[in-house]
This record gives C-alpha cells, sequence and structure tokens, in this order.
C-alpha cells in the first residue's frame, strides 16, 4: 500500500488509540496454482534473534520479473528455508526487508498459499509444499522495506504499518464474494480494485480492506465519514468469526458515474440510489461459509522474518522497530476481531529430541549424613547450567526449571 499527499488526520475511536487517514494500495495475489523452480535465488536462515527470524536471500526479490509475470519463486523459497529451521506450526510468515525493491504500485501484498474454506468466493487450492509446508501455511506476507513505516507507538505515523499489515492478513479471506440479484443472477458490485477490495461505494464501516462508512444524508446525497479503520462484520463472518445472522444489512450506493476501484477517500459527498444489501443475499450466491464459525479457526501464529542481503549487519535498532511492529500486532488483531481471534507471534524452534528409547537418570549415592535444608538448597542451586536453566535430560528441561525456580523462591 502506498500513503500519498496527505497528512495522517488523528481520531479517537473507543476501539482503539490512533487511527490512519490517507489512500493505500495493497495487492493480494489471489489463487496460485503452481510455484515456477528455476534455482536462481537462495535463502538462509541466519538466526532468530529477539523474536524474529534473520534469513539472508540471494536473487531479484522484485514483486514482478521483467516479462511482467509474479515473481512468487523467492517467496517460496525463503518459506522453504524458513519450515527448514522452524515446525510446520505457522498459518502466516510476514516479511519485512532491510533492502528495498521494486514494488510496483503496492507498498505491501499478500500471497495466497491455500484455501480451504467455502463461500468466500475463492476455488480452493493448496501449494503449500512448495512452500515448506504440509498444508498449514496459509499465506506469505510481504511487507517490504523496513524504512518505509514508523515503528515507534508515540508516533501518530506508527498506524500506518498497522493498517497495511491488517489489510494484508485480511486478504486470506477477502474480498471476492459477490451478491444474488432478486432474479437470481449474480452481481459482483461489491467489488472494486482488482476485484479484490471491496467497492468504493460500498458500507462498509470503513472496513481496512476499503469501501467506507457512509452516512446517508436523506436527499439522496452520502457522505463517507469513516475509512480504512476496522473489519467489517462481513469481513469477520468470511474470517469465520462472526455467523451470519450477527452480520447487519449494508447498503450499496448505485452510481454508474463513480468508478468503484477508486481508493476510499474521507469526507467525499457523493449522489447515488441505496442498495440494500443481506448476508443471505451474499450466501445465496457463494453458498455459506464452510467451516462456519462455531468451528472456524480463531488462533493464528504469525512468524515475523526480516529478509537480508548476504552478509549484511542486523542492527539492534531493525531489530526493536520490527519488535515493537509484531508486539503491537498482538493488540491489533484482537481488538478488530472483537476479542474473538489471537495473534501468536513468537517463533518455535525446531524440536530437537529424537524418536527412541527414554533417557535413564541415574541419581548420585545415598546420603549417609543428617537432612540439611541449607545442603540441599546449595546443591540445587549448584546444578544451575550455565545458560540458566536446571534439567536431568532435554525432555524434562521446562519442567525441571520450573520445579526448582518453585523450590528456591519458597525455601531459599
Amino acid at each position: 500500500m502506498q500513503y500519498i499527499g496527505k497528512k495522517l488526520v488523528l481520531i479517537f475511536a473507543l476501539a482503539f488509540g490512533l487511527l490512519v487517514q490517507g489512500p493505500v494500495y495493497a495487492d493480494g495475489s489471489g489463487p496460485i496454482t503452481s510455484v515456477p523452480i528455476t534455482g536462481a535465488y537462495s535463502a538462509f536462515h541466519r538466526e532468530d534473534r529477539n523474536h524474529i527470524s534473520i534469513i539472508e536471500i540471494a536473487g531479484n526479490y522484485d514483486k514482478n520479473l521483467p516479462g511482467g509475470a509474479v515473481n512468487v519463486e523467492p517467496r517460496s523459497v525463503v518459506a522453504k528455508e524458513f519450515f527448514r529451521t522452524h515446525p510446520d506450526n505457522y498459518d502466516f510468515i510476514i516479511a519485512f526487508s532491510t533492502f528495498e525493491f521494486n514494488t510496483g504500485q503496492a507498498t505491501a501484498f499478500h500471497w495466497a498459499v491455500q484455501n480451504k474454506v467455502q463461500g468466500l468466493g475463492l476455488p480452493p487450492f493448496d501449494v503449500t509444499q512448495q512452500f515448506g509446508s504440509n498444508g498449514k501455511l496459509q499465506g506469505f506476507i510481504d511487507m517490504a522495506a523496513l524504512t518505509r513505516y514508523v515503528a515507534d507507538p508515540l508516533n501518530p505515523k506508527s498506524e500506518e504499518v498497522q493498517s497495511v499489515l491488517s489489510h494484508e492478513v485480511l486478504h486470506q479471506w477477502g474480498a471476492r464474494v459477490r451478491f444474488r440479484n432478486p432474479g437470481g443472477t449474480l452481481n459482483n458490485s461489491l467489488l472494486g480494485r482488482d476485484g479484490s477490495h471491496w467497492n468504493y461505494l460500498l458500507d462498509t464501516n470503513a472496513s481496512v480492506e476499503y469501501g467506507a462508512k457512509w452516512r446517508d444524508n436523506g436527499n439522496g446525497t452520502f457522505t463517507s465519514v469513516g475509512i480504512r479503520k476496522f473489519f467489517s462484520p462481513l469481513d469477520l463472518y468470511l474470517m469465520g468469526f462472526y455467523k451470519p445472522e450477527e452480520v447487519p444489512p449494508f447498503f450499496l450506493i448505485e452510481n454508474p458515474a463513480i468508478d468503484p476501484s477508486r481508493l476510499p477517500l474521507e469526507n467525499d459527498t457523493v449522489s447515488g440510489t441505496k442498495r440494500t444489501i443481506t448476508i443471505d443475499d451474499i450466501v445465496a450466491a457463494e453458498g455459506p461459509r464452510v467451516p462456519a464459525a462455531d468451528k472456524a479457526q480463531k488462533d493464528y501464529r504469525f512468524a515475523f522474518v526480516l529478509l537480508t542481503g548476504q552478509n549484511e549487519v542486523v542492527t539492534d535498532a531493525q531489530l526493536g522497530a520490527l519488535n515493537q511492529i509484531r508486539k503491537s500486532f498482538i493488540d491489533r488483531f484482537a481488538i478488530l476481531t472483537g476479542g474473538r481471534g489471537t495473534a501468536q507471534v513468537y517463533p518455535e524452534a525446531m524440536p530437537v529430541g529424537e524418536t527412541g528409547a527414554p533417557t535413564t537418570v541415574s541419581g548420585g549415592g545415598v546420603r549417609t549424613a543428617p537432612t540439611s535444608l541449607a545442603d540441599g538448597l546449595a546443591w540445587l542451586r549448584g546444578k544451575q547450567s550455565a545458560e540458566g536453566y536446571w534439567t536431568d535430560k532435554l525432555t524434562t528441561r521446562m519442567r525441571d526449571t520450573t520445579t526448582t525456580l518453585s523450590a528456591l523462591s519458597a525455601l531459599d
């Protein structure tokens, strides 16, 4: 998404602090049916530091190839390298970079790796194995250069990165649905730019996926009084957080003279005819969402990756900025989903244990001297490793450390 020409206006809302204004450009890939394998790219996982996975990438990382085709292969290479060193337990990989690359008109974009949900206006597809996952990974999000954003939460411009990131995550489920006309034909007038964003004239309660919160002025005109702030009720239905009965009727302003692909603009007054649409109209066109809200996923795991050039030094300031974005997203995701969704944003190491016979733990000699609490506590303190933990064997490290700390806290 590309922010142009406007000063940010602060709005204090009950839901969450500072809200961004101004148009944003972003792309969603739609279904990916295949991933080229040319060998022209390589990636190396350097380390996980401060909850960020640092991965070196070599090769052309531009959004599009010189011929215009989408450049999905390096994204699959990065994902494969991530899953080489992490368990296949992530729904989204969110990649920022230390370097700039050509993103076209977009500032950030979403790559759909699979879709198994019915009722979204999307066909089923699955290229997860070409991204190193066995059916778990749902999407890969390119947020582009870290320097494009402000991370300091005390700076109003920090809202930009959270708005962009929320927009890209939402692309996994929307916006592609149609509705059924009274005569039975299908209508795609809900859709605007690229057929993957909401119509400029759609009353979306200020969805981050465009449209606006339109006020009916009662005289044939409508004014946009909010843009790009929330997940709308329709968004939350598509994501699996709302049941159909929780989505109130909304409306579309019909005016063929206005381009539906326009970007959201606040305080714009337009004329047109109000057309009311219900969730039943959408279900009639696309079928019900499956799985339904009572069975849909609510807890999502996000991996935050910092892409860097080969042998490039990653600074503490860069990691600090990305960590601030990562931690802020936990709250933002919960707020946007009305507390129904959670974002897990901490990396998980690849298991190092091997299947086989259990490790045998042998004790020392039997103590013949009288019991002594002081001796016991001193022995426990002496068994702490240089890294800070206590363990009999690798598989019980967490339990042993927790139990020992509890004993020392209570008795020492």
